[in-house]
């Protein structure tokens, strides 16, 4: 198991920024991020003022929150497993499904020479994001359904 940091950035009025209540309900609020993602927090969230490359205007403060979690670690060697799927993601509202080790290399976008189709998907926050499900030469869609792709 290895311990990862979570944390969000929020830009608020520097009198806001020193209210210990308006700091904990920051805390709880990144606690209730982890609760829908199911993470079971290591540390209590912590609040300080976030590193900025730029200063933040006049009478604000950039506040982090953060809070450590505990994730499995998952050894999956140095070679691509056969006959699978990879799921992954190439910006904020698309996710790409590509056949590992297949006949031909696949691009990760919807000009890919295997004709990927796209089916739109519900986000958590309730918008629209993206499922580009790229098609095997060897066909393994047909017979391995549970990689993602819903039946045309």
């Amino acid at each position: 198991m290895s311990t990862s940091r979570y944390f969000f950035d929020s830009l608020v009025p520097s009198w806001l920024g020193a209210d210990p209540g308006y700091r904990a309900a920051l805390g709880q609020h990144l606690l209730g991020l982890m609760a829908l993602q199911e993470y079971e927090p290591v540390s209590e969230p912590a609040v300080s003022v976030a590193p900025c490359d730029i200063d933040p205007p006049p009478g604000t403060v950039l506040l982090r929150v953060e809070v450590l979690v505990e994730e499995f670690d998952l050894d999956m060697g140095d070679e691509e497993p056969v006959g699978q799927w990879l799921a992954e993601q190439t910006d904020e509202r698309t996710v790409h499904c590509v056949p590992l080790d297949d006949a031909v290399s696949h691009d990760l976008t919807d000009d890919c020479p295997c004709g990927p189709r796209s089916r739109p998907e519900e986000c958590r926050d309730g918008s629209t994001g993206w499922v580009v499900i790229h098609h095997s030469l060897d066909g393994r869609e047909l017979t391995e359904p549970d990689h993602g792709a819903s039946p045309e």
